[in-house]
């Protein structure tokens, strides 16, 4: 099974877990209504070492206004401690005490009506008894022991049998609309319309259940139906790390997938709209796909809305103006791959390694649109800037580290400056060992090497 369906399953236990545990704390019992049967066992030791510091057994006058200055609570150990002496007329009048103090202490009662109705006072006991039912449960459930009666019998079960089909629909919603491909699109379904047809057999089997095991099923769909509801949230999908299955689709990338979805292709204003709501990280990926389409200008519109939500985002900037560069633009190229290696450089030589390459390729391709203007000088500044650098780890950024510093060399060469075009060449060839050829072919003739740098700078 997929991992989001076990932590469906785990924490959906843990809350059963949580709610069973809580079924036998004592405050959810006297709110409930629920027996609590560790009151009903006799012969307790904490209640007869209770007891016994009271020196019940002594008839003197002082042990009697000892026994009615007790509380209702301790008079009801008292009783059970005397019932587990078999001393029953003496737990009798220990417990009538205690409800004379307090007439709606409900574990009395419930004890009192048991000791009678062992004494064979059965007409005593049963008016006892049903005190103690009448004042336990809540709403219209007064004993959770009982099947549902009266008119209002049928609330739990068609809560249980409705909360089951709604937790069903939910889990099974992408499955129901799937073509029966497989075997197992096949299972899914019948398995489905298993779990369906047992909401209406819950729903049957709900009136002849006791309230208590109603009301646990409530609540277990309940808890049920939230998780799940939480599960589609996406603050929570984004937290838990959960992918969000509606932005898949089976056979198309995550770029095919927005663009389909905005209409990209379409000029109406619905869609335009659409494509002002994306973020710019979404419309730097809208772009790369129309720049694999060769649709410049649709990628060029792109990028340059993403930059008016967010000036700073360098990225953009440099895909921005290698597109630029392409399509002949250079002032415009220029300006933008400069302003994204002044924003890389603000705070000295970026250490991020992502930032490290953008600064690579913004430096090289700033140099090639300098060079492409006649203005060498200023180019072979930026070229000069990536040789400043280290040479990076990661081996894309190496491949455009010494791309940057072949034409730097090349350019070095050309403006006939071979005094400092020679610190580059040791590193150039322990780099790449056939470009030695280039090294020697650059002694007699530079055109020649110039143009091979440029066709090798062209290929990559």
């Amino acid at each position: 099974m997929s991992k989001g369906s076990l932590l469906y399953w785990v924490t959906n236990g843990s809350f059963s877990l949580i709610q069973q545990l809580s079924f036998k704390h004592p405050a959810v019992i006297a709110t409930l209504g629920l027996p609590d049967t560790k009151a009903l066992t006799t012969g307790n030791s904490e209640e007869m070492h209770t007891s016994d510091n009271l020196h019940v057994e002594s008839s003197s006058k002082n042990c009697i206004t000892a026994i009615e200055d007790l509380s209702p609570k301790e008079l009801l150990k008292l009783s059970v401690m005397r019932l587990g002496k078999k001393q029953h007329e003496k737990a009798i009048s220990s417990l009538k005490l205690a409800l004379e103090k307090d007439p709606d202490y409900v574990r009395a009662m419930v004890v009192l009506g048991n000791t009678l109705m062992q004494e064979e006072m059965l007409v005593e006991a049963r008016e006892y008894l049903e005190h103690a039912i009448s004042k336990g449960g809540t709403l219209w459930f007064q004993d959770l022991t009982e099947s549902p009666y009266d008119l209002l019998c049928p609330i739990f079960p068609v809560l249980i049998a409705g909360l089951h089909y709604v937790n069903v629909q939910i889990s099974f919603r992408m499955i129901s609309h799937r073509k029966l491909d497989s075997i197992f699109d096949l299972l899914f379904q019948l398995y489905k319309r298993y779990l369906d047809f047992i909401s209406f057999f819950l729903l049957f089997v709900g009136f002849f259940m006791p309230q208590g095991s109603l009301l646990y099923w409530v609540t277990n769909g309940s808890f049920s139906l939230i998780q799940q509801l939480s599960f589609k949230h996406p603050a929570v999908i984004a937290t838990l790390g959960l992918p969000d299955t509606k932005a898949l689709t089976t056979g198309n990338s995550e770029e095919m997938h927005t663009s389909d979805n905005l209409h990209v292709e379409s000029s109406s204003k619905n869609c335009i709209t659409a494509i002002e709501d994306l973020s710019p990280k979404e419309l730097l990926k809208l772009s790369v796909m129309r720049l694999g389409k060769k649709q410049h200008e649709k990628a060029i519109s792109s990028l340059k809305l993403a930059l008016e939500k967010d000036p700073d985002y360098v990225r953009a900037m440099v895909v921005l103006g290698n597109t630029l560069m392409q399509e002949e633009m250079l002032v415009e190229a220029r300006e933008y791959l400069e302003h994204a290696i002044s924003k890389l450089v603000l705070f000295g030589h970026p250490t991020n390694l992502e930032d490290i390459d953008l600064l690579i390729l913004s430096s090289q391709w700033a140099a090639f649109v300098c060079i492409k203007q006649d203005d060498e000088a200023e180019g072979i500044v930026h070229l000069e800037r990536i040789a400043t650098l280290q040479e990076p780890a990661d081996p894309q950024s190496k491949a455009h580290y010494y791309e940057g510093l072949l034409l730097l060399w090349s350019t070095l060469l050309k403006a006939n400056r071979k005094e400092e075009a020679k610190k580059y060449e040791s590193r150039l060839v322990a780099h790449d060992p056939s470009l030695s050829f280039l090294v020697e072919l650059s002694e007699k003739e530079d055109d020649i090497v110039i143009d091979l740098v440029n066709s090798r700078r062209q290929d990559y």
